[in-house]
């Protein structure tokens, strides 16, 4: 399955506009979940969503889990996380909760707000692995100097997943950080 999950995307186009191109360009179609946002656009591009649903933190203003889409084989993540340290080191325990839940692999990418060797990625890396390569810059897009942005799966040590490749695209224009792939192999069935 292929799947995107968009965010804090330019604002100069319609937001429905936006959703329509990048699907477009991926050949994928747009969930009937992809919501605009005053504050950027969340779209899942995904051909078979069983269910989708959003966890909201106590911190103000954020959402921990922006939208969950559950597939029959893994669970898909998106979340932008608060812009201070103290409050994503509050969140990760709701994060963690959240995870602990799912029956099948979960896997979570976003805005996290948070430098690799922030605090808050070396706490959460004690109960999620990093697919994404945490050395390949992401902000700012236009000249990129640290790394915001990631994808990761639940769980440490042995997971379900290959990663054959990790990849920020070089975009300076659709948002104010450029894009990360992860292309894996899920090894369960």
């Amino acid at each position: 399955d292929d799947l995107s999950a968009l965010r804090e995307t330019c604002n100069s186009l319609n937001s429905r506009e936006v959703i329509s191109r990048w699907c477009e360009a991926l050949k994928q179609h747009p969930s009937e979940g992809a919501q605009a946002y005053l504050y950027g656009l969340l779209a899942y591009c995904c051909l078979r969503a069983c269910l989708m649903s959003t966890l909201t933190t106590p911190i103000e203003g954020t959402d921990i889990i922006d939208r969950e889409v559950e597939f029959d084989r893994y669970l898909f993540a998106c979340t932008h996380l608060s812009l201070t340290e103290e409050d994503r080191l509050r969140s990760l325990p709701l994060l963690n909760q959240e995870a602990a839940k799912a029956n099948k692999p979960l896997f979570i990418a976003g805005d996290w707000n948070a430098t690799p060797n922030s605090s808050f990625i070396g706490e959460l890396r004690q109960s999620f692995t990093l697919l994404s390569d945490p050395g390949q810059l992401t902000f700012p897009a236009d000249t990129p100097n640290r790394t915001l942005d990631y994808v990761a799966i639940y769980g440490t040590g042995t997971l379900p997943v290959n990663v054959k490749r990790t990849q920020v695209v070089d975009e300076p224009m659709a948002s104010d950080h450029r894009p990360v792939v992860v292309e894996l192999t899920l090894t369960t069935k």
